[in-house]
């Protein structure tokens, strides 16, 4: 049995609820809507690991602004195109799955990339 190095994060993975397509679709809608069942691929997170599962929501209130901002720029690049965000609206927007063991199962070692 192979062991895997375990990474010192909790990842949460996010994935959009049908009213943030409802949203996407509003900013394009010359573009073929998008449905959630079309998803096959969603932005993963990585968080300090010491994160209580008791109450994944209350940790995810220190990261909710950052992340929604990137899920709306992956849709749309320009902010006025955005939504007021808010914590009630990020909850309705994104379902939060977590999880506080990370394996390492590349070979290559880990590489950061900034983008601006």
């Amino acid at each position: 049995m192979n062991t895997f190095p375990n990474l010192n994060r909790t990842m949460v993975l996010i994935e959009g609820r049908q009213p943030f397509y409802d949203w996407v679709n509003s900013v394009f809608p010359s573009d073929t809507p998008l449905k959630p069942e079309d998803t096959v691929e969603y932005n993963s997170y990585l968080l300090e690991s010491e994160l209580y599962f008791e109450e994944p929501k209350e940790a995810l209130k220190r990261y909710w602004k950052d992340i929604f901002e990137n899920e709306l720029f992956d849709m749309s690049t320009d902010p006025n195109d955005w939504p007021k965000i808010s914590w009630s609206l990020f909850n309705s927007y994104f379902q939060c799955h977590f999880s506080s063991i990370v394996h390492d199962l590349g070979k290559d070692p880990l590489k950061q990339e900034i983008y601006i």
